[in-house]
């Protein structure tokens, strides 16, 4: 893993963002593009009020209350902005920091760098949603293992069955990549059923594309191999940043990463898209995502279970 001071971007944008006034400015850009608007009225011009740490914004014609935080992920966290925009630029460069790494180097405790990190990996999830892949798209799953290399607990070790989609260039090249795991219900003899196939078509594909090339079972020569390497990078990304690798409950979190960064050559942008998306993605509690529920957010069908659940307790 390279420190992230061998990066220029990871220096330039912490030059740039090096005070937190510059990243309430920065933040303010991003949630509000077209200067101020109340959540409740749409009003456009507030009383700013400096009584509180974070500055609060009264709308004048509602009376409205809000911070410059509320309604992203930020929202509810005492951290301050300066260290909330410096993990981003972390997890927008290509190497990949854990959270006790994050912790060391923000200065934060370990909780509040997991929850930090968390909560961006969310952010991320959020943009793969809306960013639909469109022209040639292919798709097909593969198994996540925490052994990287075969050993005598390969064989016997848990796996998870991962489906990969991907939008090619004419050339044949990876140009987009979404990585979704598969609940083990919907997987019989190493092929995936057709509902999950379905729903991923449904979230990350354009409803215009040519129908997508599907290959439901993880063998055979009709797989991509373009398609199954980038799979494998990504178990190997996280095996190599996590000793042990990551278990069913996360790991659709790091998959978003990876699949946010890949590929990406301009990390500046990446990092000004991953601000941009943080300041706009609705709040996310840390009850929500040590229960796990946190990739599920975005997702209609999961979103019509949770409220079924809660009618059915009433």
């Amino acid at each position: 893993m390279l420190l992230p001071t061998a990066y220029r971007e990871y220096e330039q944008l912490c030059r740039q963002y090096d005070t937190e006034e510059a990243c309430e400015r920065a933040i303010f850009r991003m949630k509000w593009p077209n200067g101020y608007s109340c959540p409740i009225c749409g009003g456009r011009y507030p009383y700013v009020i400096h009584t509180r740490s974070r500055k609060l914004y009264e709308c004048r014609k509602c009376r409205h209350q809000s911070s410059l935080t509320s309604g992203t992920i930020m929202e509810g966290s005492r951290t301050p902005l300066r260290k909330w925009v410096h993990a981003m630029i972390l997890h927008a460069l290509p190497s990949g920091y854990s959270a006790k790494e994050i912790s060391r180097i923000l200065q934060v405790t370990y909780k509040t760098a997991w929850l930090m990190c968390h909560k961006i990996r969310h952010a991320m999830g959020h943009s793969l949603v809306k960013e639909i892949l469109t022209g040639i798209v292919r798709i097909q799953p593969a198994r996540y293992r925490r052994t990287i290399m075969p050993t005598a607990a390969y064989l016997t070790e848990w796996t998870k069955t991962v489906l990969g989609v991907a939008q090619f260039s004419r050339l044949g090249e990876i140009m987009q990549l979404r990585i979704v795991k598969v609940d083990d219900d919907q997987v019989h003899r190493r092929v995936v059923q057709p509902t999950p196939i379905q729903a991923l078509i449904k979230k990350y594909v354009d409803p215009s594309a040519p129908e997508p090339k599907i290959v439901p079972q993880d063998y055979g020569p009709e797989r991509n191999r373009n398609l199954n390497r980038a799979i494998l990078g990504a178990r190997t990304w996280i095996n190599s940043m996590f000793s042990g690798g990551i278990g069913d409950k996360h790991l659709q979190a790091y998959l978003n990463q990876i699949c946010y960064i890949f590929g990406a050559n301009d990390h500046i942008a990446l990092f000004h898209k991953l601000l941009n998306f943080s300041a706009i993605t609705p709040r996310i509690t840390g009850k929500e995502l040590t229960q796990g529920i946190g990739d599920r957010r975005f997702d209609p069908a999961a979103r019509r279970s949770r409220h079924a659940r809660r009618w059915n307790a009433v």
